[in-house]
């Protein structure tokens, strides 16, 4: 290469770094961008390791998601791009998370700490940020790598991908990142799970599908030294993991009490002394606000709920339900934060919040529709144009540039909703207002609002429908257990208890245990623990012949999240059989175990394969039940010490116990 070309390369790299920092300014102001690194916002990243398939014991069926014998905590960001023996850095990762702990703000984040240097990619050059929002656009079209890379939503027209730095990419791979983002939100997923090598060739340079150019990326079939990094909630991560190997898979797992409330002081560090103190107080007097708070996403709506609430001097009721949550947030946001809107009289600006939500209630629905999620000025336009400065000017939706295949032309602007989750309530909340049901393959988060809607208005008829049409939807899926976990979902979100009872103990095909008396659950997280309690509780008291079994697999729980499950399982509970295996249990969850297992009528108990160290066995051996017959703790990182001393116990305390350790 002549000199030339490499003082204009590292002027395009100089550019693309400066884009990058240009394009990111959306990203939530609750914070200090600039100051805050990645690993300031997310405290809590599991890393999975040592692929291991999984044959359920109770069912004999393999269970949905890959479970990974090795599970590490990781303290740093950068430790996901370094191999932890020092050999071969990680080609392909995919980053799993639950609806609203904030995939995107994650990715984005680490693309804006490489680009100032704040965190270590080994041997990056080149990044480039790719939603399959964007890909979702493009349709059946054919490209190539370059146009591909040029629809990252963080260029400009001076950082288009052009001929000479594709040529560059291509002779140097090791130097491109590339981050898709929102798997889940990809329609045609399926299809990037397949096989392509008969029908394209592995070239960069050749033209074909958005599906085959992503398979073929992070099967390492094109540019095998590239390093790419997919995001995804935990279903279909985990459908995409089982098809094609990555060498990273990190979790995602949100904030604990301590790292909520340290969230909320970050947030109002700059305000009055007395308002800081208020919110602060507020939050850690709620279990409510702790919940809502594990997602950073939600925390950060959260924030901004309760510094007006504190502003207006507000002490409203805490919301009994996440849909609750939402739509108190969402109005808030556009009562008091739509500039367009504030300059209005009282009566008028309240008229104008309602039909802005109304107006994007229409606008999710037509996206879901039409299978997009971005939409343009003139898409508002079509629905009401003398409405189109109120809902441009709302904090609901974000603006970002779309780039062009052509080198040099300047790319135009589109938008989209701040966040899936409220494009989802928006969704739910049209399909409420209009009196009709999902269509097939609605997301569950469209269900769960649905639910929450139909609660707020008490429409059973409705909510009972909505169950039969959920049944029919995710049974024809691929996720064995999921119908369980979300038809409890949306009977929570519903919270009439009677309604509950009468379809928990109807049990309708099996839904909610098995014949043998069984309840199987797996991908359950702290925020499904409060919803099994309930179903726990009702047919221990509703019921003859209640369930014996609770099973719970290859699961991410936390202390906060046994703390919702444990105390259903007490006295006079039917439950005697408890698994927790795979479920990423530290000794904070044992130490949570262990207040409540003496007063349960546990006879065999499954702990194995978890993160329990001797100070968890401890907490765990010391509370056993008096009926207990079988505890399994194999597996877990116990010293040797540890696993005599356990043995010695129970011989001593509980010489019917049957120790697996």
């Amino acid at each position: 290469m002549c000199c030339f070309y490499l003082a204009d390369l590292e002027s395009y790299l100089v550019k693309l770094k400066e884009s990058i920092l240009q394009q990111t300014d959306f990203l939530p102001k609750g914070i200090d961008q600039n100051t805050v690194k990645t690993d300031d916002i997310f405290t809590n990243l599991t890393l999975h390791h040592e692929e291991k398939e999984i044959l359920h014991r109770q069912t004999g069926q393999k269970v949905d998601q890959v479970a990974r014998k090795m599970v590490t905590k990781l303290t740093q960001c950068c430790e996901i791009f370094i191999d932890e023996n020092k050999e071969n850095n990680p080609k392909s990762i995919l980053i799993s998370g639950e609806p609203g702990i904030g995939k995107t703000l994650f990715s984005q984040k680490i693309v804006r700490d490489w680009s100032t240097n704040s965190l270590l990619i080994p041997d990056i050059y080149f990044t480039y940020f790719i939603t399959f929002k964007q890909l979702a656009r493009l349709g059946n079209k054919e490209l190539t790598l370059r146009e591909l890379l040029n629809h990252s939503l963080l260029l400009n027209e001076k950082t288009m991908v052009t001929e000479d730095i594709m040529a560059h990419i291509i002779q140097h791979p090791e130097q491109l990142f590339i981050v898709f983002d929102g798997f889940d939100e990809y329609k045609d997923r399926d299809k990037i799970i397949g096989d392509f090598e008969e029908e394209f060739p592995n070239d960069v340079k050749a033209k074909m599908s958005v599906e085959a150019l992503v398979s073929k990326l992070i099967r390492k079939k094109i540019l095998r030294d590239s390093v790419s990094m997919i995001t995804s909630r935990p279903s279909e991560a985990g459908a995409l993991d089982q098809k094609i190997h990555f060498h990273r898979y990190v979790e995602i797992t949100g904030f604990s009490k301590i790292q909520v409330i340290d969230y909320v002081e970050k947030y109002f560090k700059c305000k009055p002394e007395k308002v800081r103190k208020m919110a602060v107080n507020k939050v850690k007097g709620s279990p409510h606000h702790i919940s809502f708070g594990r997602a950073p996403f939600r925390c950060f709506l959260m924030c901004i709920f309760i510094e007006w609430e504190i502003k207006n001097k507000r002490d409203n009721l805490i919301p009994a339900t996440l849909t609750e949550f939402y739509c108190n947030v969402i109005k808030c946001i556009e009562t008091n934060y739509n500039k367009a809107i504030l300059e209005l009289d009282e009566k008028a600006a309240s008229l104008a919040v309602d039909q802005t939500l109304d107006n994007f209630a229409r606008l999710a629905a037509q996206l879901v529709e039409q299978n997009r999620f971005s939409f343009t000025s003139e898409d508002l336009e079509n629905l009401n144009s003398t409405e189109k400065e109120l809902l441009l000017s709302s904090n609901l939706i974000i603006c970002y540039p779309v780039s062009s295949n052509l080198p040099f032309q300047k790319p135009t602007c589109e938008y989209s909703f701040t966040h899936f989750t409220i494009q989802e309530f928006f969704v739910a909340l049209y399909l409420v207002k209009k009196g009709v049901m999902a269509a097939q393959e609605s997301t569950e988060m469209v269900y769960i609002f649905m639910s929450g809607l139909l609660g707020l208005d008490n429409n059973k008829k409705s909510m009972v429908e909505l169950l039969e049409c959920l049944g029919k939807d995710i049974t024809s899926g691929k996720y064995e257990f999921r119908l369980r976990l979300v038809s409890l979902r949306c009977l929570h979100e519903f919270q009439d208890k009677g309604l509950s009872k009468q379809e928990v103990t109807r049990n309708p095909d099996h839904r909610y245990w098995d014949s043998d008396r069984r309840i199987v659950l797996d991908g359950v997280t702290d925020k499904d623990c409060a919803v099994i309690a309930m179903l726990v509780e009702y047919t221990a008291t509703s019921i003859s012949s209640p369930p014996r079994t609770l099973s719970i697999i290859n699961s991410f729980i936390t202390s906060v999240g046994l703390s919702s499950l444990m105390p259903s399982i007490i006295h006079n509970c039917s439950i005697t059989v408890l698994w927790l295996s795979f479920c990423d249990l530290y000794d904070e969850c044992a130490e949570c175990l262990g207040e409540y297992l003496p007063n349960t009528n546990l006879t065999r108990l499954y702990l194995d394969n978890n993160n329990i160290t001797d100070v968890g066995v401890r907490h765990i051996i010391n509370n056993l039940p008096s009926n207990l017959t079988y505890l399994a703790l194999f597996s877990n990182p116990v010293s040797n010490e540890c696993k005599k001393w356990a043995e010695q116990f129970c011989n001593d305390n509980h010489p019917g116990l049957l120790l697996r350790i």
